[in-house]
């Protein structure tokens, strides 16, 4: 059995600055709260929305600011404005507590969320909107183990995405949500969407549950990823066959000027943070530090091909990372590796 390796890895390929310089007038501050209403003016922690939607539907200016409440939980998938070289737009914390999560996955805790269709099978009663990429038992105690037919359910807590009829099917000796105290379906849709985005901060959220990526988005530059907590990430199913993916944070293709600084990042089925392409771009300028990984099979993973595409100024300093390979995804992988960088 392999010994649990820690290292701190210090490996800066070319020392640069990223200075950003906010000069913003008239910038606004907005609340989301899930005691909030999607009616109110959303400008004070009194009057705040209550959803992802509504965020989603604002046109933010740069320097806005828009704070979720500490202690509460979003389901849906966040979709980002840009800021401007005059000012990022922000998506942050207020008040006291817990980080604010931000989530792709349904709780099925209930013994009327599971009907008994074998000796040992169990589906969920309600269709389910995409892949289930992980199950999470008990808070992660213990993970689901993905099979790609109902035919491959054999052990305790094995399950099936049926696209048949669009629900889980898991084996379990009994109701899963009496087998276990919570049960939590991690689905295959991005947490953070930024597909073309540019000049945002994301600071001190939890970004946990998805079967996709935490954060993801091809073309973007001038990107922070703050002191936000990245766990349970990946294993939905990623095209037609039995590939799987998923990883904390991916800047794919065309990227410049990003940084993921003070970060927690642990449990992700692929890597923690990634910069990669497989067409003709230029990825520069590309920060990772300080950060904490653990239990990821990736602690930092790189490519850019093919060989017309430039590389230049990717940085992975100070960061600890610990555990590669020894997370919830290590031995449902088809080719596990293990390692760091």
């Amino acid at each position: 059995m392999r010994s649990k390796k820690s290292i701190s890895i210090g490996t800066a390929i070319i020392s640069i600055s990223l200075v950003f310089i906010s000069l913003v007038t008239n910038a606004g501050t907005y609340y989301v709260s899930n005691d909030g209403n999607d009616s109110n003016s959303g400008n004070s922690p009194q009057n705040a929305w209550a959803t992802i939607e509504r965020v989603n539907s604002q046109p933010f200016q740069p320097g806005d600011k828009i704070l979720f409440n500490r202690g509460g939980s979003w389901y849906g998938q966040l979709i980002p404005v840009s800021g401007s070289p005059s000012g990022h737009v922000t998506y942050g914390a207020y008040g006291s507590g817990s980080k604010p999560l931000l989530h792709q996955s349904v709780e099925l805790g209930n013994a009327g969320d599971w009907v008994k269709t074998g000796s040992n099978t169990w589906s969920s009663v309600n269709t389910l909107p995409y892949d289930v990429g992980s199950i999470i038992f008990n808070d992660g105690q213990s993970f689901g183990s993905k099979k790609w037919s109902q035919g491959g359910l054999s052990s305790q807590g094995d399950f099936y995405y049926d696209t048949s009829d669009n629900k889980a099917k898991v084996y379990s000796a009994s109701n899963p949500a009496v087998y276990y105290s919570k049960v939590r379906l991690a689905l295959t849709k991005h947490i953070i969407e930024e597909q073309n985005r540019n000049y945002i901060i994301y600071e001190n959220l939890a970004l946990k549950y998805t079967g996709a990526h935490a954060i993801r988005g091809g073309n973007t530059h001038h990107i922070i990823v703050r002191g936000c907590d990245i766990a349970y990430i990946g294993g939905g199913r990623h095209g037609s066959g039995q590939n799987r993916y998923g990883n904390g944070v991916e800047f794919w293709g065309e990227a410049h000027d990003n940084l993921v600084e003070n970060c927690k990042i642990w449990e992700v089925y692929d890597a923690a943070v990634t910069n990669q392409s497989t067409t003709s771009c230029t990825q520069e300028n590309i920060i990772y530090k300080n950060n904490i990984i653990w239990d990821c099979e990736y602690s930092f993973e790189f490519f850019n091909y093919p060989a017309s595409s430039t590389t230049k100024n990717i940085q992975f300093i100070n960061n600890t990372c610990l555990g590669a390979g020894y997370g919830w995804g290590h031995s449902q992988r088809p080719d596990p590796s293990g390692r760091h960088v």
